[in-house]
């Protein structure tokens, strides 16, 4: 269809009535470049002659008010236009990789044993999902529709009541006590996303991280026995984990565990740096980023960080039947014999499940902007020294002398660019680009199964009430190392299964799980800010804090020494702690691996170097900005310096 307005006037036809809209908008568009043009804008008024075109009466400055083009309008528009085009030439021929993407399927079997298939229909018998369901997923996910409708793809129910016998290969287990007459399997949550087009930057599709471990490897095998272990000491208190024997346990296990790649795994695993990230930081001082902690000046006021946390215990899908229902996408709400979501008090985050709750259901890039208000608003923290610029500092001690003294000598304030309002949307933009990126790569390339869908590979090796499937020698592929872990024998004799035990009643979001959305979010939003402020501006003794035991209230290093909180913090360290704690904090939930949140940060981060050469690319023709630069360090310690894309 062509973009042009019919020469009629008249708009699509019944059938597009879902982007009438766009035609209105841009009709109005068009009248009101036209009107300017002719110095006659709606609203009258016949043009002001100062270059911004708002329909204003009057020119006032001596300028043509005869309603020919405006040379510096036309300049600008000219300006631009080149700066977008080179830009998207740049980013969209010269440098996009439109090689194949590498995906991990080595184990690839009759049976859907290694791939995502949550709310796909299922075979009861095995827990696994039917063939006819993950080849019908496959093929609208690679062709965007085209081949394969996404409505087409089988569902275990379908807009009716749940059946109790067999269905051709699709059996299912009939929910209990169902709330209303009929109910759908819980959505796919949207893998059209993968198809979607960015207006700006580069191709979601071009930009690419290493795959997954495989399902029978080593490094799975010890991302398994992390995540029971994780699930068995959610309710270890952070200040205890030294002296507990639980958290002593893992680490020992940890350590010597084959295909470990946490922190400690090229030295020792310790009780202060087991289910750390690996980023930069992350091992320094307490195990939760300052930016989790420390209260967030808002308007007129304060907004503490304490959130109402799960109850302890609360652990969900521990029996095979609660399992199989979740795996088929029966929800809580849906069937009232299973368990819903029980919270307890309000607090700061002292323990893991604490930390399982911080990232459940609230949106991955609120927690950055929250950090950024804590930059900008509470502590004064400085910019990047490549911005020209700084904040109007604040009477506070720990304000920095680089921003009492770049703030004297500068003629104007930061709004637009680099203000308070242009940190945020830099976070929005960019954790946008990563979450399509990350959706792209999650649907059309690995389709990796969720930990809670491995529980159940491991439980119909090891337990009763699964079957393994007869295409494949599932024993065989399951990893050794997982197969003999103490983490195993000791979810078996807490919990009466193997499988792993999820803090979400919920279980995973009905996505694969390579790599994790919320870890692609942190780190394309922890990059923005890595690039705008100085990472090596450290935190004042009184700006660093720490929860009391019983999560209530907040001490600063000047009051305790508490989890190592008078370490040396810098922004940068804390920030990749963020990071980490938002990505890892989903696999103590059981619901991500270690490494799909390794590979959504360095995803996020790919994506947000990207979308800031981009942004940096507008103001460039700008006094003053003609060499603008920013530099930060990456989540794999390598100095990155980022320069406008063209």
């Amino acid at each position: 269809m062509s973009d042009r307005i019919p020469a009629d006037g008249s708009g699509p036809s019944a059938e597009h009535r879902g982007i009438v809209r766009r035609w209105v908008l841009r009709g109005l568009a068009t009248a009101g470049l036209a009107g300017v043009a002719s110095g006659n804008p709606p609203g009258g008024g016949n043009g002001n002659g100062n270059g911004n075109g708002n329909g204003n009466g009057g020119s006032g400055d001596g300028r043509d008010d005869s309603g020919g083009t405006d040379p510096t309008i036309k300049k600008r528009a000219t300006n631009e236009f080149q700066t977008r085009r080179d830009t998207a030439r740049q980013q969209l021929v010269v440098d996009a990789d439109t090689s194949a993407h590498t995906s991990n399927d080595r184990v690839a079997t009759d049976a859907v044993v290694a791939k995502f298939g949550k709310s796909l229909a299922h075979d009861a018998a095995t827990g696994l999902p039917t063939t006819t369901a993950y080849e019908e997923l496959v093929s609208a996910t690679e062709s965007g529709g085209t081949a394969t409708d996404f409505t087409e793809i089988t569902q275990a129910y379908e807009d009716a009541e749940p059946p109790t016998e067999a269905a051709g290969d699709a059996v299912t287990v009939d929910p209990t006590e169902l709330v209303g007459d009929g109910f759908d399997s819980k959505p796919l949550v949207q893998p059209e996303t993968a198809w979607t087009y960015l207006p700006t930057g580069g191709s979601t599709a071009t930009l690419r991280i290493a795959g997954p471990p495989a399902f029978d490897s080593a490094e799975t095998g010890a991302e398994m026995v992390e995540l029971y272990w994780r699930a068995l000491t959610r309710d270890v208190p952070f200040h205890d984990y030294p002296d507990d024997d639980l958290v002593q346990a893992a680490a020992a296990e940890l350590d010597t565990l084959d295909g470990y790649r946490g922190p400690g795994a090229d030295g020792t695993v310790t009780p202060q740096n087991i289910f750390r990230g690996v980023t930069p930081g992350a091992t320094t001082g307490p195990y939760v980023s300052q930016f989790l902690w420390k209260d967030r000046p808002l308007g007129g006021g304060v907004e503490n960080q304490q959130i109402r946390v799960q109850a302890p215990g609360s652990d969900y899908m521990t029996t095979v039947e609660d399992w199989l229902k979740v795996q088929q996408g029966i929800v809580p709400p849906l069937d009232a014999s299973l368990p819903g979501n029980e919270l307890g008090s309000e607090r700061y985050l002292i323990t893991g499940r604490d930390m399982c709750e911080r990232v459940h259901d609230d949106p991955p890039f609120r927690q950055v902007q929250k950090a950024a208000q804590v930059l900008i608003f509470g502590m004064n923290a400085p910019l990047d020294d490549g911005i020209p610029y700084t904040l109007k500092p604040f009477e506070k001690p720990s304000a920095s002398r680089r921003n009492v003294a770049t703030f004297t000598e500068q003629t104007t304030l930061p709004f637009n660019d680099f203000g308070p309002l242009y940190v945020e949307k830099r976070i929005l933009g960019a954790t946008e680009v990563g979450q399509k990126m990350a959706w792209h790569k999650k649907w059309n390339v690995h389709r990796r199964l969720r930990p809670e869908e491995y529980g159940g590979r491991v439980e119909a090796v090891l337990g009763s009430e699964l079957s393994t499937p007869d295409e494949v020698d599932l024993e065989r592929l399951l990893p050794q190392n997982l197969l003999d872990s103490q983490a195993l024998a000791e979810t078996r004799e807490q919990f009466g299964s193997y499988l792993l035990p999820q803090a979400y009643a919920e279980g995973s979001p009905t996505h694969p799980s390579y790599p994790a959305g919320h870890s692609v979010v942190a780190g394309a939003g922890v990059t923005v800010l890595k690039a705008l402020f100085d990472g090596d501006y450290e935190f004042p003794s009184s700006e660093k804090v720490v929860p009391t035991r019983d999560g209530q209230s907040l001490q600063t290093a000047t009051e305790t020494d508490a989890m190592g909180v008078r370490e040396s913090l810098t922004v940068r360290g804390e920030l990749n702690k963020l990071a980490s704690n938002m990505a890892l904090g989903r696999n103590r939930a059981g619901i991500h691996y270690r490494s799909d949140g390794i590979g959504g940060l360095r995803l996020g981060e790919t994506a947000a170097i990207r979308y800031l050469e981009d942004q940096l690319s507008l103001p460039r023709r700008v006094p003053g900005y003609d060499d603008l630069q920013l530099s930060l360090e990456t989540f794999d310690g390598e100095s990155v310096t980022i320069r406008p894309t063209v």
